[in-house]
């Protein structure tokens, strides 16, 4: 069994970079770091797909 998207991004030391990237909905960054991981190109599609339907958080809603 493989690793998780999570998993691989805290062995590889990014999950901290993928986070902020994901807070500035920076997706060209997102792409970037989740090929570094090795993650697919549908998979990558289909997670910033997802990722940019949320709205962005906010302090104070």
């Amino acid at each position: 069994m493989g690793m998780t998207v999570n998993e691989r991004l805290v062995v590889s030391g990014l999950l901290d970079t993928y986070e902020q990237a994901i807070n500035r909905r920076d997706f060209a960054k997102v792409a970037e770091i989740l090929e570094k991981v090795e993650i697919g190109e549908g998979n990558i599609k289909a997670i910033i797909d997802k990722a940019a339907k949320k709205k962005p958080w906010s302090r104070g809603g």
